[in-house]
Formats: C-alpha cells, structure tokens, sequence
C-alpha cells in the first residue's frame, strides 16, 4: 500500500511567512489510470450484458496507490510543494516566485499525464489562490466542513 499523507501534518509543515497559495485539484483523481487490455476485459459490471470497464472499480486500492505515487513523480523535487491525494498545495513569499512555480507544477503534472481541473483550461481556471487560514479551517473542517480548498472564498478580510 502507497504511504498517504496526513491533511492536518502536510499544511503543519509549511513554514511561517508564506504569502501566496495556490490549490491545484487533480480532475477524476484514480479515475486517470487505466488499466491494461487484458485487465479491462474481465474487469466488468453485472448488467444485462457484461460491459468491459477499462478503470478499476472504486474501493481498490491498486488504482489509488498508483495514482498517489504518479502524482508524488511529478511534483518531486520542486520546492514549497505539498500534495495530499489528488491536490497539490503550493506556496511562497512573493508573488512572480510563485507564479513561476505554479506553471512549473503545471507543466509537469502534463508530462506525466495528471489532468488539472479540466481539458487543458488557462491557468486561471486550474489554480485556485487561498489563504492559508482558509485552507486550515478546510482540513479541521471548521467552519466551512464539507466544502473543498478551492470553494472556499477568497477575501482580503477573513472572519
């Protein structure tokens, strides 16, 4: 089994200072891996008829694991970056540093075949900027539970 992060421990660990955040969300998360030809043809649904299904069914664990250790491939060694299942957290101090390294991850979630948010969008619709109280009261699902990073709204005043 592929080791999974620890929402609250992975935010924990970004340090003091940081400015800028960008939340980028995996579009279909497992639903990216395919499996084989021999595997999708005996891989099938009880209907009424046998219909092939080339993604693995949901509560297997092969499909996840091997979608968590994609995703970890293309955001390693890219500093300030930190991903927790299917969204990768970024941050940093200034703003042009950010950016910079917003297309970086962008770029290689495209190289290796990891889809963000849609079929290839501008950037503005595949990043969503937060701040990072937003993002913790998210993870300890205070006040805004059951509501993902990116819809929670960005304000320059937060409650």
């Amino acid at each position: 089994m592929y080791p999974c992060r620890v929402p609250a421990e992975e935010v924990a660990q970004i340090p003091p200072g940081m400015t800028q955040f960008t939340v980028l969300d995996g579009r279909n998360g497992y639903w990216q891996v395919l499996l084989d030809k021999p595997s999708s043809k005996i891989m099938t649904f009880n209907t009424h008829g046998d219909v092939p299904l080339p993604e693995e069914c949901h509560g297997t664990h092969l499909r996840r694991d091997e979608f968590n250790r994609r995703g970890d491939d293309a955001i390693a060694r890219i500093p300030n970056v930190k991903k927790i299942v299917e969204d990768i957290i970024i941050y940093d101090k200034d703003e042009d540093t950010h950016l910079q390294r917003v297309k970086e991850v962008i770029q290689r979630c495209d190289e290796h075949g990891i889809t963000l948010g849609g079929e290839s969008p501008p950037l503005q619709n595949r990043a969503y900027l937060v701040q990072l109280p937003n993002l913790q009261r998210w993870l300890h699902g205070e006040p805004r539970a059951g509501r993902r990073p990116h819809q929670v709204p960005c304000t320059q005043e937060q409650d």
